[in-house]
């Protein structure tokens, strides 16, 4: 049995306080929405004791800024030890550490600038840690290339073929390397969440 666990929205909302809606059946099962909510609210705060993060070490990428930057935030309001914020331009990144980190100054923030389209970054970041004696206990696989709606002709092949590379080949290696991580001990809980965009 793995000891790696998939999380898919909307299981991950209450760690990151994102919008989200509760779907319920209501009795004449015309409105599958009775409940709407637009604001974080305390059942699902990350200051919850049983979602707590204390001592983990948590990778997202896609975190200079929108729903990646939120879940940076929500993980270091939850406890956790150390947020690896990626992405691909270093100056955003370096705002979203700093920023963070005077909110946060008991979580450890560090910035690290890839393209998560391009294997050797990826596999460089994951050696990196391996020389550091890192261990990811958290993956939060946020980053995706984002194409305006169309069908595959019209956006042709190139376009499809960088959206299927980047959304699903890189999401793939950053999970196989995440599994593999040569320091992990092997009964080591792993938690890999993907926020959606192509593989929920």
């Amino acid at each position: 049995m793995s000891n790696i666990h998939l999380i898919y929205p909307p299981l991950c909302s209450s760690l990151f306080q994102l919008q989200f809606y509760t779907v319920q059946m209501s009795a004449d099962s015309s409105n599958f929405t009775t409940t709407t909510h637009r604001a974080p609210y305390a059942g699902i705060s990350p200051s919850r004791p049983e979602l707590s993060q204390r001592g983990k070490v948590v990778l997202i990428t896609g975190s200079s800024g929108g729903i990646g930057f939120v879940i940076a935030r929500s993980f270091a309001k939850a406890g956790a030890a150390k947020v690896i914020m990626t992405g691909r331009r270093q100056g955003l990144l370096d705002e979203a550490v700093t920023t963070l980190s005077v909110q946060f100054p008991k979580t450890s923030f560090a910035a690290h600038q890839i393209d998560i389209a391009k294997t050797a970054d990826v596999e460089d970041i994951w050696n990196q840690f391996d020389v550091e004696g890192l261990v990811v206990d958290v993956l939060v696989l946020n980053a995706a290339r984002i194409q305006p709606v169309g069908s595959l002709v019209d956006i042709g092949y190139g376009e499809v073929w960088a959206d299927f590379t980047t959304n699903v080949g890189s999401h793939m290696l950053f999970t196989d390397l995440f599994y593999h991580q040569k320091k992990r001990h092997s009964s080591k809980r792993l938690v890999c969440i993907c926020v959606g965009r192509c593989l929920s």
